[in-house]
């Protein structure tokens, strides 16, 4: 599984940093129709920006824009991801 932070910088220079989880994970697959580890393995820069996107709206930092709207303003949105978030074989619970 894709484990990943995406930091996004606004206009004001001001740094945010997302772990990247479920809810924009799914508005991801659903807006593009492919799963998030197709994603990781031939990320188009649109995708990044959408899962950025979908962070900061997630947090209402979005200032109502739509996804096109908030793209014009030119964040910068650096992805940092880890396809191997397991360092541990899992221990089993039962």
């Amino acid at each position: 599984m894709l484990r990943a932070q995406i930091h996004v910088t606004d206009q004001l220079d001001v740094k945010r940093t997302y772990d990247l989880k479920g809810a924009a994970v799914i508005a991801f697959e659903r807006k593009f129709g492919k799963s998030i580890q197709e994603f990781a393995e031939n990320p188009f820069m649109e995708h990044i920006m959408f899962l950025a996107y979908e962070c900061v709206r997630r947090e209402n930092r979005h200032d109502g824009l739509s996804f096109d709207e908030w793209v014009e303003l030119d964040h910068t949105v650096d992805l940092e991801a880890d396809n191997d978030p397991l360092p541990e074989a899992p221990t089993p619970t039962s």
